[in-house]
C-alpha cells in the first residue's frame, strides 16, 4: 500500500511541471467609431475626424500563460488579462451580416481576454516573433510564446443618435 502512495505521489510530482502550454486560437475583433463632435481649427475650418478603434482579443490556450505585450500593425500594447469562465462568451455581432458572436467553451482549454494598453515608448517587436496583423507575447513559467493572428472581424455597432 505504501509502494502504491509513494508512486503515485511521485507520478503526480513529476508530471506537474512536464504540463504543456499551447496556444489554440486567438480570436480578434474590432469596433470602429466616429466622433459625434465635429471639430474646428483656430479658423472655424472643419478638421477632418479622425476614428477610434477598440480591438478585442480572446486566447484559447491549454495551461496557464500569462500575456504581457501586444503588436498591431507594429504598434506595442501591454496586455491585462482575464480569465474568461462563464460561457458562452457573446463577443457581439458581425458588422457585415449582424450574426451573432460566441465562444464556446472546450474542455481542457482556457479562454483568456487580453485588454491592451497603449505602451508610452513602442516597443519594437522582436524578429523572433513571427509576423501577423495582431501579434500576442506571453509568458509560460520561464518560455516566452508568440501567437498570432491576420483575422480581424469588424464588430457592429449602433449608429450614434
Amino acid at each position: 500500500m505504501r509502494g502504491l502512495f509513494f508512486f503515485v505521489l511521485m507520478v503526480t510530482l513529476f508530471s506537474a511541471p512536464a504540463q504543456k502550454c499551447a496556444v489554440k486560437n486567438v480570436y480578434a475583433y474590432k469596433t470602429e467609431q466616429m466622433p459625434g463632435t465635429i471639430r474646428v481649427n483656430d479658423k472655424g475650418e472643419q478638421v477632418s475626424p479622425k476614428s477610434f478603434i477598440t480591438y478585442f482579443i480572446y486566447a484559447e490556450a491549454v495551461g496557464s500563460i500569462k500575456w504581457a505585450k501586444a503588436w498591431i500593425d507594429g504598434k506595442s500594447y501591454s496586455v491585462a488579462t482575464k480569465e474568461i469562465k462563464q460561457f458562452p462568451l457573446k463577443v457581439g455581432e458581425e458588422s457585415s451580416n449582424r450574426k451573432a458572436i460566441l465562444i464556446e467553451h472546450k474542455p481542457g482549454i482556457k479562454l483568456y481576454k487580453c485588454e491592451l494598453i497603449a505602451d508610452d515608448d513602442n516597443v519594437s517587436l522582436p524578429k523572433n516573433a513571427g509576423g501577423g496583423k495582431i501579434i500576442l507575447k506571453g509568458f509560460c513559467r520561464k518560455k516566452i510564446i508568440y501567437k498570432s493572428t491576420n483575422s480581424v472581424v469588424d464588430l457592429y455597432v449602433n449608429p450614434a443618435v
